[in-house]
């Protein structure tokens, strides 16, 4: 397509059916037509990391994150190819991490400090990388309002219900 939204836009169908290496093309067509769209260029280092064009794709985030410093969705992804002792990257995730707390994004926290604990834990600190998950889950799950409670009552009256010979699922 001639149109860099419409690339992107194909190039994002293909990603989703996973044909990441045909939506590789389109999405850096796009870029190409559209180079400081971050959206663009977060979606074709999606499709650079899905098709093992590892460096290419740590540029690719570094970039959208350039040009978007606030896309929490890149950082994850970045988390698991960049060098774990990037200093800078890491600072970078606990100062917008803070602001996303500030802000009580719990979205953008998780994937922070989903990004942060990634990090943290391919240094070998896994105490810090579960500390920074529980930081992070703690807004969704408050978000969430869950009760585990429920989840136990609704297994026992499942359970119940197959103990006294209930309902039994016909799919095989």
């Amino acid at each position: 397509p001639a149109d860099a939204h419409a690339g992107d836009t194909f190039g994002g169908a293909l990603a989703r059916a996973g044909d990441h290496a045909a939506a590789r093309p389109l999405f850096a067509r796009a870029v190409e037509r559209a180079p400081a769209n971050a959206a663009f260029r977060y979606n074709l280092a999606t499709a650079l990391q899905f098709t093992g064009e590892l460096a290419a794709a740590e540029q690719a985030y570094r970039h959208t994150l350039a040009l978007d410093p606030a896309r929490a969705a890149a950082y994850p992804a970045l988390a698991q190819l960049c060098d774990p002792g990037d200093e800078p990257l890491l600072g970078n995730i606990e100062r917008t991490l803070a602001s996303r707390e500030d802000a009580d994004d719990a979205d953008g926290c998780l994937l922070l400090g989903h990004a942060l604990a990634t990090l943290l834990e391919r240094r070998g600190d896994e105490a810090a990388a579960m500390q920074a998950l529980a930081r992070a889950k703690r807004r969704k799950r408050d978000l969430l309002r869950h009760d585990p409670g429920d989840d136990a009552r609704l297994f026992e009256a499942a359970s119940a219900l197959l103990r006294e010979g209930g309902p039994t699922s016909t799919l095989a």
